[in-house]
């Protein structure tokens, strides 16, 4: 995580950008089916899978209520990172 933010940095400085691309996937779903199979209950959701193909966190990235309270912080990233980790 450390290299790419390292990466994401340097980019931001060649671009003279405030922000820079980050690539990521995402899927679409029209007809709900990932978002039902994982008993999604809002939008925007957002499912982390470890190597082993294991759901490590979903939700509600700002938290279920909006506060952000348990939503994804950088501190749960990286506890799941240290965690499961090969």
């Amino acid at each position: 995580m450390e290299k790419g933010l390292q990466e994401i940095k340097k980019i931001k400085k060649k671009l003279k950008e405030k922000y820079s691309p980050i690539i990521f996937y995402q899927a679409t779903d029209p007809k709900s089916k990932l978002f039902n199979a994982y008993c999604g209950e809002g939008i925007p959701m957002v499912i982390i899978i470890d190597p082993d193909g294991i759901v490590r966190w979903q939700g509600n990235p700002h938290g279920e209520r909006g506060d952000g309270e348990g939503g994804l912080t950088e501190k749960v990233i990286k506890d799941i990172i240290t965690k499961y980790k090969k």
